[in-house]
């Protein structure tokens, strides 16, 4: 709440600009119409000891209410009422006197009423309604979840949960023995999470696998309803951590953003106590999330190799990310002489901004000699533009800072993309090569430990391939000279597809 009033204070209204109402003169208490609630309001009574009703409530006021009347039924202005009741769902909510106040006959009978025997909570009337409406769709949906989602899957997703409970009241109760004066630094994080991880994990790996089977059963159509069931019973354990939140909330629109794949690398474990903390660690040990560093190392591999066999090369890193893999191969660059250009590529401004600003940092580090053979670029462009440019000026940028590479290679691209993109794309970055050039060109596979959380709880979606599936892109190049082959990474869970583009002859005589 703010506790000092705005430098800028105006004069506020004076009573000639109180104008009143322009178009209502008669005042009229607030009104609720009993179309917008979830269930219809009714009311019966008694006239001179003849009963009426129910008849349904058109809207309703704390002083009142208009209701529908029947050809038989007649409350001329004037007649008393009593022992008037309001039901909602066959339970009366309010019950008292009333005196009629107007009577309109024509297509349909109409009355007004007002009450002369105390005021009605419109609130009551509301709250009720929205709770019973609530708890009417949550049994509804309770049923619907039983007789479609399996007792065994809601068992194994309750089992899952209680691991995670279970961990998660171990650190609670840590926390709460550690010595506040002593500091973070007293608490050996890693070993205690080590000695966690290696009698926890096996079940909690193991229950997650055999979720990843019988989801396999579950009809396609229903797959949405079991992904929010899972979603509503795990998430809350999993959220606390700022990895897991950021992967569920998408900021930058999808999952696997910059600062995302950075908290994989990171020793620094974020999360206000131990428990968050514990999750980062967790996920960056998943089976996906060792593929995910350990592909880092592989391009860093294939990137040295294309500067130390190349005089003067072209590398082009698409959907660049937090680029780690340039950042560590600037602090351990080859020796020889070669120049090099990086062209670092990204839709994300974000990550193209701290991508840049972490290699320019590299590059001009005190007692760096990197920085006289390394040219640092940067081109702010998604895949649609490099498929379809714009125009011939952007089709011209593109070219000019793609074109004559001699590596072009991407990590987590392929993971989002359908098979009719990842091919046209293919083709596309293949011609961007020099002669002799390559791609590189990665992409996970799926796993059952690390993708069924990814996809069931964190509606996180990825697009796996296999071996034949990612050869099957480079087929139409392969037909037409390119070679191609396989790598996979030292986790067996990404695969490189590396496409060359054949030498020109007259180059090589």
């Amino acid at each position: 709440m703010k506790s000092t009033p705005p430098r800028k204070l105006s004069p506020g209204a004076v009573h000639a600009d109180l104008l009143g109402a322009p178009e209502y003169l008669p005042f009229r208490p607030r009104r609720l119409l009993t179309a917008d609630l979830n269930y219809q309001v009714v009311c019966r009574g008694k006239v001179e000891n003849s009963l009426f009703g129910p008849f349904p409530v058109i809207d309703i006021s704390a002083t009142g209410l208009a209701m529908d009347l029947d050809d038989q039924t007649t409350l001329p202005p004037g007649t008393s009422i009593d022992e008037l009741e309001l039901l909602f769902r066959d339970s009366v909510f309010w019950q008292g006197s009333a005196t009629s106040v107007y009577h309109v006959q024509g297509h349909t009978q109409r009355a007004g009423l007002r009450f002369s025997s105390g005021l009605l909570d419109l609130q009551l009337v509301q709250v009720a309604d929205s709770l019973e409406s609530r708890l009417e769709q949550s049994l509804r949906e309770r049923r619907t979840n039983e007789s479609i989602l399996s007792v065994e899957w809601r068992a194994s997703i309750a089992e899952l949960r209680g691991l995670l409970e279970d961990v998660k009241e171990v650190f609670d109760a840590t926390d709460d023995s550690l010595d506040p004066s002593s500091g973070p630094e007293s608490t050996d994080q890693t070993a205690l999470f080590e000695r966690v991880f290696e009698k926890w994990s096996d079940a909690f790996y193991s229950r997650q696998e055999h979720l990843f089977q019988l989801s396999s059963s579950i009809n396609p159509k229903h797959r949405e309803r079991a992904h929010s069931y899972a979603s509503r019973e795990l998430l809350p354990l999993f959220y606390p951590s700022p990895m897991y939140q950021r992967a569920f909330d998408k900021p930058l629109g999808y999952a696997g953003d910059f600062r995302l794949i950075e908290m994989y690398f990171s020793d620094n474990l974020s999360g206000e106590n131990l428990y968050p903390q514990f999750l980062q660690y967790l996920a960056q040990r998943y089976p996906l999330g060792k593929a995910v560093r350990s592909r880092e190392g592989l391009m860093r591999r294939i990137i040295r190799e294309t500067i130390e066999t190349t005089a003067s090369s072209r590398i082009v890193s698409l959907a660049c990310g937090p680029a780690i893999e340039l950042k560590n191969l600037l602090n351990e660059f080859p020796s020889s002489n070669h120049s090099t250009e990086f062209v670092i590529v990204d839709q994300d401004e974000q990550a193209m901004h701290f991508a840049h600003n972490a290699l320019s940092r590299a590059l001009l580090s005190p007692g760096s000699a990197v920085a006289q053979r390394v040219r640092l670029n940067g081109l702010h462009i998604s895949v649609k533009q490099i498929l379809r440019p714009s125009d011939e000026t952007e089709a011209e940028v593109i070219n000019s800072s793609l074109g004559n590479a001699d590596l072009i290679y991407a990590a987590g691209l392929y993971d989002y993309l359908p098979e009719t993109v990842a091919v046209a794309l293919t083709k596309s970055l293949y011609d961007h090569l020099r002669p002799g050039g390559r791609l590189f060109i990665g992409n996970l596979k799926e796993c059952p430990v690390s993708s069924w959380i990814m996809e069931y709880v964190l509606s996180w979606h990825l697009q796996y391939r296999t071996e034949e599936t990612m050869e099957n892109l480079a087929a139409p190049l392969v037909a037409k000279g390119a070679e191609s082959r396989v790598t996979l990474d030292d986790t067996q869970l990404c695969v490189f597809l590396e496409v060359r583009k054949p030498r020109d002859r007259l180059s090589e005589s």
